[in-house]
């Protein structure tokens, strides 16, 4: 067999212990040190969100007494319906959707109240609405309940187009839409007092 010097035997201890050297540098050391780095980048981001997390629960009180003083200085009448129950509140609705429209001269057919349902601290009271009317009448009639006080939402609207043998038949009301909405207003529960 072929024996190996000194010197070549010392070369390959060597070479071996430099593979190893490397092999534990790649597999553990570097591996270990990237998850080190991760780690300190994510606890900088944690130590960041709890300062803001520290900062916003500091202001808290503030803002909830802020809250409380508008809640009692402000005037929500403008903003909810006057009546002092749901079955009120819902007649006041049906007088505002008459009101306007008897001033365009449309054809009021039905109006129904909804169940109401409670909305954090307010009852939202709807009244489904049917009428006919022209198209040019009914974006006035939208634009008027939109715009005034107490706000209210308009939603659900089904607009039909009437029958093609009824257009021209101007006895039967012919050109004319069927529209549909749901008309719906916020007011007080009775026990709330704003």
């Amino acid at each position: 067999m072929y024996e190996l010097t000194q010197r070549w035997r010392s070369a390959l201890a060597l070479i071996l212990l430099l593979v190893v050297i490397t092999l534990f540098y790649q597999v553990i050391v570097r591996p270990l040190w990237g998850i080190s780095r991760e780690n300190s980048a994510r606890i900088g981001l944690l130590h960041e969100q709890i300062g803001r997390s520290r900062g916003m629960s500091a202001s808290l009180p503030l803002l909830e007494q802020k809250l409380a003083a508008l809640m009692q200085n402000s005037d929500l009448g403008n903003f909810i319906l006057e009546g002092e129950s749901g079955t009120l509140a819902a007649a006041e609705l049906q007088n505002r959707i008459r009101l306007v429209t008897e001033s365009y001269d449309a054809d009021l057919i039905s109006t129904r109240i909804h169940p109401f349902l409670k909305e954090g601290a307010f009852q939202r009271v709807t009244v489904n609405v049917s009428l006919r009317v022209t198209s040019d009448v009914l974006q006035k009639i939208l634009y008027d309940l939109e715009s005034g006080l107490p706000f209210v939402i308009i939603d659900n609207v089904l607009i039909q187009a009437p029958q093609p043998e009824l257009r021209n038949n101007q006895a039967n009301g012919g050109g004319l839409l069927i529209v549909q909405l749901d008309l719906s207003g916020f007011a007080k529960p009775a026990s709330m007092d704003l």
